[in-house]
């Protein structure tokens, strides 16, 4: 069944269902499997993809055109958007966020904003005149 829900992303309400495994809000643009774990109160929005076993729990937000997948957890307050991909069992978690063209596959927990680390880890080599691999985000945006 498909009711308007307002996730609070300015948009207004949106098409949405509660997803079958968890219960948790999914838009009607964006796409998650019935293997993947949505949450009573987690969000997925926008054209976000959550797939292969991912879970979504707590007060998490999946959003933009993200990716979480292959047993990805994103969980308590933590936020994956923008074009951020999330996988291979990684762990986001806290006030964490990941963003922009991220690639995840590690632990990223408490405030941690992973954009701004990678701005800030590429400003020091750049003082310090190391070189620095990030990716291909670092390479666009120095």
């Amino acid at each position: 069944m498909t009711d308007l829900y307002d996730f609070g992303h300015g948009a207004g309400p949106v098409l949405a269902r509660r997803h079958p495994n968890g219960g948790g809000w999914v838009a009607k643009t964006a796409r998650v499997t019935t293997t993947a774990y949505v949450g009573l109160n987690a969000k997925v929005y926008g054209n976000a993809h959550v797939q292969a076993n991912a879970r979504i729990y707590g007060h998490a937000r999946v959003y933009g055109d993200a990716l979480v997948l292959s047993g990805a957890n994103v969980y308590e307050h933590a936020r994956v958007f923008g074009s951020a991909w999330v996988h291979s069992g990684a762990k986001v978690h806290g006030y964490a966020s990941v963003r922009g063209d991220m690639q995840v596959s590690g632990d990223v927990g408490g405030l941690m904003n992973i954009r701004r680390f990678i701005i800030f880890l590429t400003a020091l080599a750049l003082v310090l005149g190391v070189s620095l691999w990030c990716f291909d985000y670092c390479d666009r945006h120095r």
